[in-house]
Formats: C-alpha cells, sequence, structure tokens
C-alpha cells in the first residue's frame, strides 16, 4: 500500500502537466486501472442526511479537502475509506444499489445511512484505509 500511496502522490504533482494530454493521459489511467483505486464514504454536518460516495484514483487522503475548498460550509468526515480491485465497478454497483436514494443524478449523494454504504464497501474493500483519510482530513483548516 506504500508504494501504491507514494506513486499516486507522484501522479498528482505531476498530474496537472499530462492530465488532457492525450496518449500520455490513457497511460496514466491504464496505471490505476491496474493498481486499483479507493472508494470512500463521506458525511457533511452542513448536509444533513445525504452521504457522499465517491472513487478516486489520486491520493486519496486529499479527497475530503478537495471537496471541502469547493465551497461547502463545513468539512467532510471519512466515515469509510478502502482500496478495491476497480473503482468504475465499484462506483456502479453503489450507483445500481442505491439509485432510488439518489437525489441528484449529476452528483453522488445519497439519501442513505452511512452504515448502509459502509456495509456494501466493506465486502468490496481489498484494504480499510479510513484512518489514513481521517488523520489527514482533521488537518483540514475550518
Amino acid at each position: 500500500t506504500w508504494l501504491k500511496n507514494l506513486f499516486n502522490l507522484a501522479i498528482d504533482i505531476f498530474h496537472q502537466n499530462i492530465f488532457y494530454r492525450g496518449q500520455r493521459y490513457a497511460l496514466i489511467k491504464s496505471i490505476f486501472k491496474f493498481l486499483g483505486g479507493t472508494a470512500y464514504v463521506l458525511t457533511n454536518p452542513a448536509i444533513k442526511g445525504l452521504v457522499k460516495i465517491g472513487k478516486t484514483n489520486r491520493y486519496i487522503s486529499s479527497r475530503p479537502a478537495d471537496l471541502y475548498r469547493r465551497g461547502v460550509a463545513l468539512p467532510f468526515a471519512c466515515v469509510y475509506a478502502g482500496i478495491v480491485k476497480d473503482v468504475d465497478e465499484t462506483e456502479k454497483a453503489f450507483h445500481e444499489a442505491f439509485e432510488p436514494s439518489r437525489n441528484n443524478t449529476k452528483r453522488e449523494f445519497f439519501e442513505i445511512k452511512p452504515s448502509q454504504a459502509i456495509a456494501v464497501l466493506k465486502q468490496m474493500a481489498i484494504e480499510d484505509v479510513t484512518l489514513t483519510v481521517q488523520d489527514a482530513t482533521y488537518k483540514v483548516d475550518i
């Protein structure tokens, strides 16, 4: 896992220079697909009753802070995060399972209990990385 995290961090640093540049972007995407990714379940006290279910192929620890910087009143709290074999298939499974509870088809917020999403994700996760994400989340400046 440490090697994957190191690789993801290097890609994050390098990311802006190659993100939209054709073949190099495709290569990076292929590498991430091979390595898997992280699915996560977030809550936010400013968005009561909704759970954010998402995925990332990037360094997971920065994801809650990225979301907070987009204009949300309070930072997100990570209630569960797990490395999964295929983040795209995991995301599809979540969408299928919880589609009736999705409040906006363009956003990944669901009107469910966090425990429901956690139960599903635990079945798909190869490794629990919740504590890593929570440690980084506590450092977000309010």
